[in-house]
C-alpha cells in the first residue's frame, strides 16, 4: 500500500489531484487494524503536498485532506505488546519480570 500512497504524492505534485485520489481509494480502506505508523507518515506528506497553494480553496482537495486526517486512529503506531494489559503479556514479555 506504500506504493499507492507514493503514487498518489507524485501525482499531487504533477497537479493531477483526480488521480492522486484514485491511487489513494486502496488505502483508504484498508481496516483500522491493517493501518501503519508508516503508512500514516507518508499519507501525512500527501496531505502537505495538498496544502500547497495549487489545491487551495478546491473543495476535492478539502475532502481527501479530511479523509487522510481520519485515516490514523490515536493509537497508530503503538507496538501490539504496548496494546496489552501487562497480565495479557506472555510471562517473558511482562516488563520487570526477572528472565533468569
Amino acid at each position: 500500500m506504500l506504493a499507492h500512497t507514493d503514487l498518489a504524492i507524485v501525482r499531487l505534485r504533477a497537479g493531477a489531484l483526480d488521480a492522486a485520489v484514485a491511487a489513494l481509494e486502496p488505502v483508504l480502506a484498508l481496516p483500522p487494524g491493517e493501518r501503519t505508523a508508516v503508512q500514516g507518515r507518508r499519507l501525512s506528506a500527501a496531505r502537505a503536498e495538498l496544502a500547497q497553494p495549487a489545491y487551495r480553496g478546491s473543495a476535492q482537495a478539502r475532502g481527501l485532506d479530511e479523509q487522510l486526517a481520519a485515516f490514523a486512529p490515536a493509537g497508530l503506531g503503538r507496538l501490539p505488546a504496548q496494546e496489552l494489559p501487562a497480565q495479557e503479556l506472555p510471562a517473558q514479555e511482562r516488563p520487570g519480570q526477572d528472565r533468569s
